[in-house]
């Protein structure tokens, strides 16, 4: 299996140039590789019906759910050797059977956005999860920590409630950890077979070094290769090796049309102590007492918008989602039309925004984090606040060429963001940060 990073700056052609790729590969190949098949994955339904209609001659089938078998309809295309454009929620739902079919048929694999490999596992209820184990319906295996049915306990069992927690079992999904402080928790992970049984893989994204994928591959000692794109529409778009990433002449254009608020309401978001100010523990804590720092965050975001003049409708705001109603409020008062996921990918219903207030301050889930430490994989948590930071940002008017204003109360996160502007390239930011450069704040 060969594994291929495409690590470069939103905007600068990954999809025009796998697009283009796919198509000259077609063209070329056609009567050399007649049997050369693509499977692309993506975040979102539409970006399946770009590739669609941007690829014509290869004939892309998308899995049919009209009938509530999108899954079972996947399984036929494979079986017929379609060329297959698909979301990455219903990839994370493929089997040990249907990666068979895979491995047989030769297919590249190309990601749109990396995936999501390691979650918590939250489909048990408290009481099921009890019972599978005091009742021995489970068991975890020592050499792998991967949860495992009992079949000899349990016997024939397909049609029962549990019958998706026996198939994640037996497709190699969940898995149970415990740190070194005896905290134990469920996950979900992607099998790593399921990428090996492709010929190659292709991932289109940016910072992959701060992407939750990067330290899954690393943890099951995965290899890969790391490139760029460069070009434009008119010259066409190359793939190159990833030390030629030149992203100065993007960030300068950038820098003009960015402005970044700073002034004393960054006062809430000064990190003083140990404590993280926005992160979702102070959430957790402000909200317990009464609401005073809250309250101060809403009463500032509202001045804000307020100061850039911008219409409700052209206002955007990033705050985790169990807080929304906590900081709502004037100009941007709508869950639906004013406030973005923290993890927003691939979509551009946003470009219209001019005006972003992100208020949150971002790290990898701790035990998560704890689980990659275990197997001595670092997280870098710095470029991964960032690569989520500055996809968000993307999805508003920025990504047209048009002027947005910031405010980003975070001191930690503004800093990351600035320093990230102030260099040439993603390698180059990744180097002065982990030498430990100091905030741009």
């Amino acid at each position: 299996m060969k594994i291929t990073i495409v690590d470069s700056l939103m905007g600068s052609g990954k999809t025009s140039w796998i697009i283009q790729s796919m198509n000259e590969s077609y063209t070329q190949n056609i009567f050399t590789q007649p049997n050369r098949r693509y499977m692309y994955i993506t975040p979102l339904l539409n970006e399946v019906e770009r590739i669609e209609v941007a690829c014509p001659e290869l004939k892309f089938r998308s899995p049919d759910g009209r009938h509530g078998k999108k899954f079972w309809h996947l399984e036929r295309l494979i079986e017929d050797n379609e060329n297959i454009a698909s979301t990455h929620a219903l990839f994370r739902m493929l089997t040990k059977d249907v990666s068979e079919k895979l491995k047989a048929a030769k297919y590249t694999l190309v990601i749109d956005e990396t995936l999501s490999c390691v979650e918590f596992f939250t489909d048990l209820t408290k009481d099921d999860k009890k019972l599978i184990f005091d009742l021995n319906i489970v068991y975890v295996d020592e050499g792998t920590n991967l949860l495992r049915w009992n079949d000899e306990v349990v016997g024939d069992y397909s049609l029962g409630h549990l019958s998706r927690i026996k198939n994640l079992c037996d497709n190699g999904n969940l898995l149970v950890f415990k740190d070194s402080r005896g905290t134990s928790l469920m996950l979900w992970s992607f099998p790593v077979e399921f990428l090996e049984c492709f010929d190659e893989v292709i991932v289109l994204t940016y910072l992959f070094d701060g992407s939750p994928m990067k330290p899954y591959l690393d943890s099951k000692g995965i290899e890969f290769d790391r490139k760029t794109i460069i070009g434009d529409r008119e010259t066409g778009y190359e793939m190159v090796d990833y030390s030629l990433s030149n992203e100065a002449s993007k960030k300068a254009k950038l820098r003009e049309r960015i402005t970044i608020y700073e002034g004393r309401s960054n006062t809430i978001g000064r990190r003083i102590g140990k404590g993280y100010p926005l992160s979702k523990s102070w959430y957790a804590r402000a909200a317990k007492g009464e609401d005073s720092e809250i309250s101060t965050l809403k009463t500032v975001t509202e001045s804000f918008f307020k100061m850039v003049g911008t219409s409700s409708n052209e206002n955007a705001a990033v705050c985790f989602k169990d807080y929304r109603g906590k900081v709502k409020g004037v100009r941007y008062g709508s869950f639906d039309k004013n406030f973005i996921a923290k993890n927003a990918r691939a979509t551009n219903q946003y470009a219209h925004k001019r005006s972003m207030a992100y208020l949150v301050n971002v790290f990898h889930h701790t035990m998560i984090s704890r689980w990659f430490l275990d197997q001595g994989i670092i997280v870098d948590e710095d470029v991964y606040a960032l690569s989520e930071m500055v996809q968000v940002i993307w999805r508003t008017a920025i990504r047209n060429d048009e002027p947005i204003d910031l405010f980003i109360p975070s001191d930690r996160m503004r800093g990351l963001l600035k320093n990230w502007l102030n260099c040439d390239s993603a390698p180059e930011f990744v180097v002065k940060l982990n030498n430990e450069m100091p905030l741009a704040c």
